[in-house]
C-alpha cells in the first residue's frame, strides 16, 4: 500500500454547512487567500488554526485535519455541554453526562453532529424519557424530528432552510442506526441458528477499507508514473480504471468463492490494455511488468 498523505476535511465541511470561502472568511476572520491554501493542500493548518476552524464547526480536531474519523470527542462534548448549563447557571447531571457519553461511544459510526449531542444530554435530563439503549435512540431521532416538524410551521422563511436541513439529518441518523440494528439482529439470529458467532459490521468496515485503499492506492499509482493521454483517450483510459476497481470489488466481495486465479487474469488483461495506451509509462509492479515495443519484436 502506498504512504498516502492525509488531507483535511476543511472544504467538505464548509460545503456541508453551506458556506462560501468569502463567508467563511467573514464568520472566522481567516484570509480567503489562507482558507484557499488549506482547502488545496497548499499550506498546513497549524494547531492554533485549526482548533479555531474545529470549534467554528462543531468537529473534534483530528476530524477537521483528517487523521481521524471520530467528529467529536468527548472533551468536546463535555465542553459544549457546559457552555449550554453555565449559561442558566445549572449544574451538570453527571448521570444524564455520562449516559449521553456512553451512547456517542457506541454510536461512533453515525458521526453525530454536536448540537444533537447536545440536545440528547437534555433530553436524558427528563423523568418521562430516557436513552439508555441504542433502540431508545431512534424514539429520540424521532422525537427531535416532531420538534423541529413543529418548529418549521411557525418559523419565518429564512428560518426554514436551516430547520429542514436538521430534520433531514435526523432522518438519515435514525435510517442509518436502524440498518446497523437489523445487522446486529440477523448476526444474533444465525448464532442462534448455527452456533456460529459472525460480525457482519466489521467485515463490511473491512471491505470497504480494502476497496477504498485499492481504489487510492491504483490513482496514486497512475500519478506517480505520469500517463499521459490524448484527449481522446481520457475516457478509455477513466472506464478502464472504473472497470479494474468494480472487478477488484467484486473479487473482494466474494473471496469465499476461490476464484482468485481468474480474477488475476483480469487484471492482467486490464493492465495490458492500460499500458497500450501509453509508450512513455514503463513500470514493474507486483510480478506484472510492461513490456515495451522492442522487447516484443525480440520475442517474437
Amino acid at each position: 500500500m502506498t504512504n498516502k498523505e492525509v488531507k483535511n476535511r476543511l472544504k467538505k465541511l464548509r460545503i456541508e454547512n453551506e458556506l462560501t470561502q468569502k463567508k467563511l472568511h467573514e464568520e472566522t476572520g481567516f484570509p480567503i487567500r489562507s482558507l484557499q491554501n488549506w482547502e488545496n493542500g497548499d499550506r498546513k493548518i497549524n494547531e492554533e488554526n485549526a482548533q479555531k476552524l474545529a470549534d467554528h464547526f462543531g468537529v473534534s480536531v483530528g476530524y477537521l485535519l483528517g487523521y481521524s474519523d471520530t467528529k467529536l470527542d468527548i472533551e468536546q462534548v463535555k465542553k459544549e455541554i457546559q457552555n449550554y448549563t453555565s449559561r442558566n447557571n445549572e449544574p451538570i447531571d453527571e448521570v444524564s453526562l455520562n449516559t449521553t457519553i456512553e451512547l456517542l461511544k457506541q454510536v461512533n459510526f453515525l458521526n453525530l453532529d454536536l448540537e444533537t449531542v447536545v440536545n440528547l444530554y437534555f433530553y436524558n435530563l427528563s423523568d418521562v424519557h430516557k436513552v439508555d439503549t441504542l433502540s431508545d435512540l431512534l424514539y429520540f431521532f424521532d422525537s427531535e424530528a416532531k420538534a423541529w416538524i413543529s418548529a418549521l410551521e411557525v418559523a419565518e422563511g429564512y428560518e426554514s432552510d436551516g430547520i429542514i436541513s436538521r430534520i433531514n439529518k435526523l432522518g438519515e441518523y435514525r435510517e442509518e442506526l436502524n440498518q446497523y440494528l437489523e445487522i446486529l439482529k440477523s448476526d444474533e439470529e444465525f448464532f442462534q441458528d448455527t452456533g456460529y458467532k459472525i460480525n457482519s459490521i466489521k467485515a463490511q468496515e473491512e471491505i470497504k477499507q480494502m476497496i477504498e485503499d485499492y481504489d487510492t492506492d491504483f490513482l496514486d499509482f497512475l500519478k506517480y508514473h505520469d500517463l499521459y493521454l490524448a484527449d481522446n483517450e481520457i475516457d478509455l483510459i477513466t472506464n478502464l480504471m472504473y472497470s479494474m476497481s468494480n472487478k477488484n470489488n467484486l473479487f473482494l466481495s466474494n473471496l469465499g468463492e476461490n476464484n482468485y486465479e481468474q480474477f488475476e487474469l483480469q487484471k492482467k488483461s486490464n493492465y495490458s490494455q492500460l499500458f497500450d495506451y501509453s509508450s512513455l509509462w514503463q513500470m514493474q509492479a507486483e510480478g506484472y511488468k510492461y513490456i515495451n515495443q522492442e522487447e516484443k519484436n525480440n520475442n517474437e
